[in-house]
């Protein structure tokens, strides 16, 4: 990241001064390839990046998606498991209310 800071840093440093000073030091066309080529492949680097930097992003989110699912999932087998337990209380409840009355 360093290494691509500093090359935006000197390009940017570079294309200023053509702005400022278009015809010094080199010829104005071929100091306007140079930038071009340069700013071409600062592109390219770049989308580099971009690939790499969207495969970690989609990751990123598929992961954090499944984590919400397996809270969810967690939450709801709790749930179930909780109304098992009423269910299994009550009923057992019931049947020693009727063995009473009979």
């Amino acid at each position: 990241m360093c290494i691509l800071n500093s090359f935006a840093t000197t390009e940017t440093n570079r294309i200023f001064s053509f702005i400022i000073c278009p015809g010094s030091n080199f010829n104005g066309r071929k100091r306007r390839d140079e930038l071009q080529h340069n700013v071409f492949l600062m592109l390219e680097e770049t989308n580099k990046f971009r690939e790499h930097q969207s495969r970690e992003l989609l990751i990123e989110i598929l992961e954090e998606q499944n984590k919400e699912r397996e809270k969810l999932i967690k939450e709801l087998e709790d749930k179930i498991k909780l109304t098992d337990e009423l269910l299994s209380n009550e009923s057992s409840s019931n049947a020693v209310s009727m063995d009473e009355s009979s």
